[in-house]
């Protein structure tokens, strides 16, 4: 989505802030921290693999993505994965893998031009724990399938971290962003937080091909 809305209907009693990230902050800071990893990410792109379960798998009730039955709206294994491969603009991979899990992988440019046509980073993701079933065996390799290593996940969290501007919002607080010039993120917090999130504007960008 190109535009990303937040309605505070309940704020928490300590902490949640809403923190955004500067995609030319982000890049700024790598490229004077971690210029070698930057260059890799401009060049290959980055990728994003995400395991849908079977609706049977234990782990299901823990795991927030449907399962492949929802998202491809078939009980048939085959046809799903059929089906899976024809969403060519949501997705450029898709294979079985374990525990009956229907794997996907997109693959995209490191940056997207703005209205102005000033290419914003796209923000290179981390996991914060391993690929797992209660994750969906999620993981962020570049977009030549290399995976980042400790290090290199670390440079990236501090440069997410240090560059952040953070809002603290109350009941009835509105917050409406650029989501090709900032990304998003929230602090921890105590209590209940109630936040309504709209999206509007589709933007499409080819896959890496090499």
């Amino acid at each position: 989505p190109r535009w990303v809305l937040f309605a505070c209907l309940e704020a928490p009693v300590e902490g949640g802030r809403a923190l955004l990230h500067s995609a030319e902050a982000v890049e700024r800071e790598l490229r004077r921290t971690a210029p070698d990893l930057l260059e890799r990410m401009l060049r290959h792109g980055f990728s994003i693999e995400t395991g849908f379960l079977d609706d049977a798998h234990p782990e299901k009730a823990n795991n927030t993505f449907q399962s492949w039955q929802e998202r491809f709206g078939t009980n048939d294994a085959d046809e799903a994965l059929r089906r899976a491969q024809a969403m060519t603009d949501e997705y450029d991979a898709c294979w079985w893998g374990e525990a009956r899990t229907l794997m996907t992988r997109i693959t995209l440019t490191a940056k997207w031009p703005d209205a102005r046509g000033v290419g914003q980073l796209r923000f290179p993701r981390v996991a914060l724990d391993g690929p797992s079933a209660r994750n969906g065996f999620r993981r962020f390799p570049l977009g030549n399938g290399e995976v980042l290593t400790a290090e290199e996940e670390s440079r990236v969290r501090e440069a997410l971290l240090s560059t952040a501007e953070g809002l603290t919002m109350r009941r009835g607080d509105l917050v409406l962003f650029d989501n090709l010039r900032f990304g998003h993120s929230r602090e921890s917090f105590n209590g209940e937080r109630v936040v309504l999130v709209g999206m509007a504007g589709e933007v499409w960008d080819p896959a890496v091909s090499e």
